[in-house]
């Protein structure tokens, strides 16, 4: 059985080598397989969970070698404000890297730092070079929304009681506790090896089918995805893991407001996403999901707690009330990068290193890279911001089924952010890094798309501005 899974890993990794387009996909599958390739071999190490980093890396070796990848010079934006906190931030982590192997001994730890830092440029380098029309990019989303909802299929068998071994979670399950009987219960993660990560990619995959749906505006399969968002949402609430629902809470209204601000919508689908995200955010406040969710999966000590005080209580406690506490801890410069991220507790690392404040994603950049990290981290999100902004600026001028697509990554960008800044845990995951620098790479490959579609129509393309001659005056 092993020597068969090391060939077909060889086989795979060639095909990435020698091909881009393919490499994107087989990453993409590879990405959800290796969860329960790691439920079926008895005693498989840790590194099978980061197997994707493998075939991302030889996708992107053999796009340079072929050059099909693009530099991180060709990105819009490099010269004008991404070039210099992006070279900080990767010269900053690298440091704090060596530091988290002084301070620990623990190269894995130095290594979780290295992933989790730094994975998502590669993969917007990636996605940059490979998505040269919209229509690769609704490939690969559909590609994604097809092999997720195959993995999470498992969940509803959990729920179903079928008792197979590739269904149980890798390690000690998570287990909450009944309202009604006090009983414990197992959280289901499906095919994939937590609940934690089939609740993101539930999520992610509920906000992927409506971003498609929007983009493509295709009557004949309205219905269709239709069914595949109420799959995922109630995938999402079977796992337990009410956090993640707020990704798509938060993803409704920003869609809904870009596509107004930037007039990409006609109003029937105005009116139609306010209303869906006003019934969202009433739902996700009251506490009436929590009645719905598989046997109110809730800890016994939230009972009667009013739904809205909870959220506000726990984004104060995870991010402007742990400060103090976290700096305490782990120093102004923070204990070193890997040590609190999620896998760190299985090399000496984790809660008892940096303390059980820096649960939020803030609070876990603070604890490990420390305040001049942090504010790298500041630094570097607010120019993507930026730059997304301008790439919505002129996806806006062009077809509508590209523009529709840009604002829905940027969404769904956006609404992670919230959903990290409360529980980074399932961001340390190699796999759901690389997807969040693949949607920026999207985002910025409008760029490509809008020039593509120019030199279509016999239309001359602006040169960037770095390479427009200069007209002096005499």
């Amino acid at each position: 059985m092993t020597e068969f899974i090391f060939m077909a890993i060889l086989i795979v990794a060639i095909l990435c080598f020698v091909d881009l387009r393919l490499g994107m996909g087989l990453t993409l599958l590879a990405g959800f397989l290796q969860d329960p390739l790691r439920k079926i071999i008895e005693e498989a190490p840790v590194y099978y969970s980061a197997l994707v980093i493998l075939f991302a890396g030889v996708t992107f070796a053999g796009a340079m070698l072929t050059g099909r990848i693009r530099p991180f010079g060709a990105l819009p934006g490099w010269r004008a404000g991404l070039r210099t906190p992006i070279l900080l931030f990767v010269v900053f982590v690298a440091a704090q890297s060596v530091a988290s192997l002084v301070y620990t001994g623990s190269v894995f730890l130095a290594g979780i730092g290295l992933v989790v830092y730094l994975a998502p440029f590669p993969a917007l380098l990636l996605a940059y070079s490979y998505a040269s029309s919209v229509g690769r990019v609704h490939a690969f989303f559909w590609l994604y929304v097809a092999v997720s909802a195959a993995m999470l299929s498992g969940v509803y068998l959990s729920w179903l009681e079928v008792d197979w071994g590739i269904l149980r979670s890798v390690g000690e399950p998570l287990v909450v506790y009944s309202l009604e009987t006090g009983e414990p219960l197992e959280l289901p993660s499906g095919f994939l090896r937590s609940s934690e990560v089939a609740a993101w990619h539930a999520a992610s995959g509920a906000c992927v089918v409506l971003m498609l749906g929007l983009s493509e505006g295709r009557k004949d399969t309205g219905l269709f995805s239709v069914a595949l968002v109420l799959f995922f949402v109630g995938a999402v609430m079977l796992t337990g893991r009410r956090k993640f629902l707020l990704e798509i809470v938060v993803f409704l209204p920003i869609l809904w407001f870009l596509l107004w601000r930037f007039k990409m919508a006609t109003g029937r689908i105005l009116y139609l996403l306010f209303a869906l995200a006003l019934v969202s955010v009433v739902v996700m406040a009251s506490g009436l999901v929590d009645s719905n969710t598989r046997e109110a999966f809730q800890a016994p000590a939230m009972r009667g707690q009013d739904r809205t005080d909870e959220i506000i209580e726990r984004v104060m406690n995870l991010t402007v009330d742990a400060v103090p506490y976290i700096i305490a801890v782990n120093g102004f410069f923070g204990a070193g990068a890997g040590t609190g991220s999620g896998g760190a507790q299985y090399f000496g690392g984790g809660g008892e290193l940096v303390g059980a404040a820096a649960e939020g994603g803030l609070g876990k950049i603070l604890a490990e890279i420390g305040v001049p990290g942090i504010l790298l981290f500041f630094w570097l999100a607010f120019r993507f911001a930026v730059q997304v902004w301008k790439t919505l600026t002129l996806a806006a001028k062009g077809p509508p089924d590209i523009a529709q697509l840009v604002v829905g990554i940027a969404a769904f960008l956006l609404a992670n952010a919230a959903v990290f800044a409360n529980a980074h845990q399932v961001y340390s995951d190699p796999f759901i890094l690389l997807l969040i620098g693949t949607c920026l790479g999207f985002v910025l490959a409008t760029h490509r798309m809008e020039e593509a579609r120019l030199e279509q129509d016999g239309r001359p393309v602006r040169p960037p501005a770095r390479l427009r001659p200069r007209i002096l005056s005499p």
